[in-house]
């Protein structure tokens, strides 16, 4: 049994079928005596009893059970049996014998308690997922729309909405109902809103699709439609919007009126309809020159009306989509005789993101003022802030290796600076695709330039990066897939310090790629690594190294590494390529540095804390030497780090890796070998016994599988050298 498995909370001869099923029958007896409380209780029960027992044959009996008390029992009782249904859906298709169970449903959907036929409504709902494809089920649904009880009413609608999720083809069914339903203005706001959600499902159907587009157009322009009808049609209409049923130009200009309304979730609703529209297709119509220009003007009003407002309430869904919208418009007339509206609104807003947030332009100077006073000069965009920022300290943490201070994340509260502009920065992109010209395309890769060298000053942890991460990864792509020579490769070299354990991480999986290769950038990249390594190599006084220095040299590091194991670098089957090895070579002469100092003293702390390994990239430069089979590095490198700080845990794991790695450097020495073996798996135990079991199994894994995925999948690499054959062994018997 699993250690986490529910089961294993239980004694052995807790765990049978037959203690099961008498559970089961107790909690039966409990739910039939006269006392309301036992009752509910024991109907609370069964989620549990599902939850430790997910046998079949007891589930399918449970459910059958529940479904007699639910056929006899009060409206207080059915109410906990519909919950029970809910909370344990997951095991519904467990139940064999459905119709039986729906049969004893139906008896109280068809009694005379419009309470009891409410409740069957939403037992039905909360077994969607089993009962939505029988007809009995659909047509007693459809039956109940009849009733003139609104709490009926509300359970029918709930309950259709649910069961389409599972049956599209139910919608043919009430299809009439639902329509006629969603019409009337006399219904409940939020029974109107879920039944135009619920004909979403339409879209799948050209017919209901042509149908359903009129619907909403009528619904849209009804005088006595409420904000909140017209926001759940617009999101029904956007669903439906497809070739065969494109946006109308005369409904284009209708809903283009609505993104100028006072209400957020109008004006939200009404852009991401626009953004459904083809401009293009409506291009050639008569008098569509005019109607596309009142949509124009009212979207360039929209965006000039939110960068009138403070930084803090500018809303950027608004701006992201009015100007994508504007930029389809734009793009769809072709060239014109200015700058298109969209561009310059776009390249503003990102030039205006970047200026504060690197402190040139003022937080309290609104963006069209900036346009006014700082657009022609472009100086705010040429100061760049050079910070020395200090690497972390030691932790006592699982997760670290080396400590620190609150790092900066991207999406922190405190932080809104980062976020827009990463924001803007994806925006300006996104427009000058739209607009097809390369003028303007070229003109968004130096956006993209200058926001990754200015967020490449910024301490970001790569846990907390996944923003980041997303916005390096497809800006990268987007500007090498426009120009190989992206102005991105040419900065690459000089962001090897960059405290962004994001751009770290991006960097060398570019400089890994072989995208870069037998180019200029490629050739410069190759030559700072190396004189990086070298200087590390050959330094004599470690202490006064600058922090910037001490994390470009561990990134170059990496980079050495990963290119020795590239199989297109030409991985050396006898030896380490030239790059591994200078790496290897410096990281033995920096142990030895350390090494020298008396273990867990001052110094030795201070040594390591001023030229070791950043935390984030240790197990990385760890994981690389095991990967091209430079062993002693490996142990080196365990022994020079100091463990007097670290938690029991870490100290035992880095006990391993280094008895793992000298066991590796003794293969020749059969005796000495098998002694070290022995002694890691020791430690293993002793890791096992302490419940760290993903931290030393991802590193085996790492270092003893024959194809090495590195850096998330950027690239993939073979292992340099040939692996010993007890080792595989021991690795895959840990797995």
């Amino acid at each position: 049994i699993p250690p986490m498995s529910v089961l294993s909370q239980f004694s052995p001869e807790a765990m049978s079928a037959d203690w099961a099923f008498k559970q089961m029958f107790k909690l039966e007896s409990e739910c039939r005596t006269q006392i309301p409380a036992t009752q509910v209780h024991a109907v609370g029960q069964f989620p549990k009893l599902f939850d430790q027992f997910p046998f079949p044959t007891l589930v399918n009996s449970a459910f059958l059970k529940l479904g007699d008390l639910f056929r006899s029992s009060s409206n207080t009782l059915r109410y906990h049996i519909a919950q029970v249904f809910q909370t344990s859906q997951h095991h519904l298709p467990q139940i064999t014998h459905t119709e039986e169970l729906l049969k004893r449903i139906l008896v109280v959907l068809y009694s005379n308690d419009p309470v009891a036929r409410a409740l069957a409504l939403r037992l039905l709902g909360n077994g969607s997922v089993v009962f939505a494809k029988y007809p009995e089920a659909q047509h007693g649904v459809l039956l109940r729309f009849q009733s003139a009880h609104p709490l009926e009413i509300a359970a029918a609608v709930q309950t259709t909405e649910r069961m389409l999720k599972y049956s599209p083809e139910f919608l043919l069914v009430v299809w009439e109902t639902v329509i006629a339903k969603a019409s009337d203005t006399q219904m409940l706001d939020t029974t109107r809103t879920q039944l135009i959600h619920s004909l979403r499902h339409a879209a799948s159907n050209l017919q209901l699709c042509t149908v359903l587009y009129d619907h909403c157009r009528t619904w849209m322009s009804h005088p006595e439609s409420t904000s909140l009808v017209q926001n759940a049609t617009m999101a029904t209409w956007k669903t439906i919007i497809q070739k065969h049923n494109e946006l109308r130009l005369e409904d284009a200009e209708f809903v283009s009126c609505l993104v100028q309304s006072q209400l957020s979730s109008t004006c939200h609703a009404a852009l991401a309809l626009l953004d459904r529209w083809v401009p293009k297709s409506h291009i050639s119509e008569m008098g569509a020159d005019d109607i596309i220009d009142s949509i124009r003007d009212r979207l360039i009003s929209l965006v000039r009306q939110q960068f009138r407002n403070s930084p803090s309430d500018i809303d950027m869904y608004r701006v992201r989509l009015a100007l994508t919208v504007l930029a389809k418009i734009e793009g769809s007339l072709g060239d014109s005789s200015g700058v298109p509206e969209s561009w310059e609104l776009a390249e503003a807003f990102c030039s205006w993101c970047l200026g504060v947030y690197r402190g040139s332009v003022p937080n309290s100077q609104n963006v069209l003022d900036f346009i006014q006073r700082s657009m022609a000069s472009g100086d705010c965009l040429d100061g760049e802030s050079k910070m020395d920022i200090p690497n972390s300290g030691c932790s006592a943490e699982t997760d670290h290796l080396l400590p620190g201070n609150r790092r900066l994340t991207g999406m922190d509260k405190s932080n809104p600076e980062y976020y827009r502009l990463i924001s803007s920065t994806l925006l300006a992109m996104r427009v000058s695709a739209l607009l097809g010209q390369q003028d303007y395309t070229k003109a968004a890769t130096k956006n993209v330039m200058r926001t990754w060298n200015a967020i490449s000053q910024t301490f970001l942890s790569l846990n907390s990066g996944h923003f980041t991460k997303r916005f390096l990864r497809t800006s990268w792509s987007w500007c090498m897939r426009i120009n190989k020579d992206c102005p991105i490769s040419g900065t690459i070299k000089d962001m090897l310090g960059s405290p962004n354990e994001c751009i770290t991480h991006s960097i060398a999986s570019i400089a890994a790629s072989g995208k870069l290769s037998g180019s200029n950038v490629d050739t410069q990249l190759v030559a700072a690594c190396a004189r990086n390594i070298s200087d590390f190599g050959s330094a004599t006084n470690d202490i006064e190294t600058p922090a910037s220095e001490q994390r470009s040299t561990w990134t170059s590091i990496i980079i050495a590494l990963t290119w020795g194991l590239c199989s297109e670098n030409g991985a050396v089957q006898n030896g380490l390529s030239e790059n591994a090895k200078l790496a290897a070579d410096a990281i033995l002469s920096w142990s030895s540095r350390i090494c020298s100092q008396a273990e867990g003293s001052e110094p030795q702390l201070a040594l390591y804390a001023a030229s070791g390994p950043p935390a984030h990239l240790w197990q990385r430069v760890l994981s690389l030497l095991a990967a091209n089979g430079v062993w002693s590095a490996v142990g080196s490198l365990c022994r020079a780090t100091p463990v007097s700080r670290l938690s029991n845990q870490l100290q035992t794991w880095i006990s391993f890796v280094r008895l793992f790695a000298d066991s590796e450097c003794a293969t020749n020495d059969p005796e000495e070998y098998l002694r070290l073996a022995d002694s890691s798996l020791a430690q293993l135990g002793n890791l096992e016994m302490q419940k760290v079991t993903r931290i030393y199994q991802l590193f085996v894994v790492q270092l003893r599988r024959e194809m090495t995925d590195l850096l998330n999948g950027w690239r993939r690499f073979c292992l340099a050298g040939s692996l010993h054959p007890s080792s595989i062994v021991s690795a895959r018997s840990l797995i």
